[in-house]
């Protein structure tokens, strides 16, 4: 009786071990969705590091500290900027680490006017490579239809109109100070490869690429992987999840321990049992030791190879020419994701007919060649 009490203890702790180990293994403590949305036009996942904060969900493991995301009425992601206020979030790159964003009432000038510029300072973002901060000055100038440098949602009408020009360069003759009245000044993240460098005047509406270098899950993504924290981490370390054709997942493992192990140990105690009854009834006076031993086979799957399209396949998605005008299927979508450049007058972009996003030729041939989804919403081939 004392061996059958000893042998039913340990079976009970490998129980509790293997539950414990199984339930922490198989999530990071959120109980939020993987991925999630605002439901509005912005349909793209948001996703750790980013996390939408007020939508019945307040568990701070779900992303990152300074990533939070709010719904706002309309259904559009919100970002907070603690120097800077609220901003629209245009998209989301995780691969990159790069986040669009732009004002709700797509009207950046008039945000840089009222709080005299852009800071990012206590958030985890910095401008995007390629941008640069200048100094603007505001002007409020007497109302002119034909100058190509007012700005038309800080408002126009027949007494006034508002422009915003270089502080360090004179307006070259496209605007007449002595009729302005100066405002203030302001200081504005611009790409340093667009045309406000040569044209020294500030467009109504134009969107903002920050980057961040923490967390950095550039790897997890590749991998196909879901970013988060490590369960029950104190010190934000990271760990990746859910990582697909890499054998068994983890609760795989658990359901096979718990189908195949269980079963093996109260096997096990009963052929233990059987074998101490009849040696005590053979052997009284000697002592034995009995040995197992207890083997379990991984099967591993091989893992699935996804491959890239064939030519024919890549041609069957449609093209399109950027006009002489700059015009583009949806005016807010003006750089390319994949290298990361504006598409230019005469570009020739294809667009992935599933989910609608569109990319240079060269850039999105190239990629589904090796990919068979959209670099974008991972998207596959009908």
């Amino acid at each position: 009786m004392a061996t059958m009490q000893y042998y039913s203890l340990t079976l009970v702790v490998l129980i509790i071990i293997i539950i414990g180990h199984g339930s922490e293994a198989s999530d990071n403590n959120c109980a939020a969705p993987a991925t999630a949305s605002c439901g509005g036009y912005y349909t793209a996942p948001i996703e750790f590091p980013f996390w939408i904060k007020n939508r019945g969900n307040n568990n701070s493991r779900c992303g990152y500290p300074g990533f939070d995301i709010n719904c706002n009425t309309h259904n559009q992601p919100l970002l907070n900027l603690p120097e800077s206020g609220d901003f629209l979030v245009i998209g989301i790159e995780n691969i990159a680490q790069i986040v669009v964003i732009n004002d709700q009432e797509e009207c950046m000038p008039r945000r840089i006017m009222l709080n005299r510029g852009f800071s990012l300072a206590d958030s985890p973002f910095q401008l995007a490579d390629g941008y640069i901060y200048q100094n603007y000055s505001f002007y409020n100038c007497s109302y002119d239809p034909g100058s190509p440098i007012m700005i038309g949602c800080l408002g126009s009408s027949i007494n006034y109109s508002v422009a915003a020009v270089l502080s360090s360069q004179p307006p070259r003759g496209l605007l007449n100070l002595s009729s302005c009245e100066f405002i203030t000044w302001g200081l504005a993240p611009v790409w340093s490869g667009s045309p406000y460098e040569e044209y020294p005047t500030m467009g109504s509406l134009y969107d903002i690429q920050l980057q961040w270098k923490e967390p950095n899950c550039t790897d997890c993504f590749n991998r196909g992987g879901r970013c988060g924290f490590q369960p029950d981490s104190t010190n934000h370390r990271l760990a990746c999840y859910d990582l697909p054709h890499q054998g068994f997942t983890r609760k795989e493992k658990f359901g096979i321990s718990m189908g195949v192990g269980i079963p093996g140990l109260i096997g096990i105690i009963g052929l233990i049992c059987l074998l101490q009854r009849r040696k005590r009834q053979e052997q009284r006076r000697q002592s034995s030791r009995i040995g197992t031993e207890f083997a379990i086979m991984n099967v591993t799957n091989r893992p699935a190879v996804l491959i890239g399209l064939d030519g024919p396949s890549i041609e069957r998605y449609p093209k399109t020419e950027v006009s002489e005008s700059g015009g583009l299927p949806r005016p807010n979508d003006t750089i390319c994701s994949i290298c990361l450049h504006e598409y230019q007058p005469k570009e020739v972009l294809r667009t992935i007919t599933e989910c609608q996003h569109y990319f240079h030729v060269d850039c999105i041939d190239g990629w589904l060649k090796m990919n068979a989804t959209c670099p974008l919403c991972r998207k596959l081939p009908a």
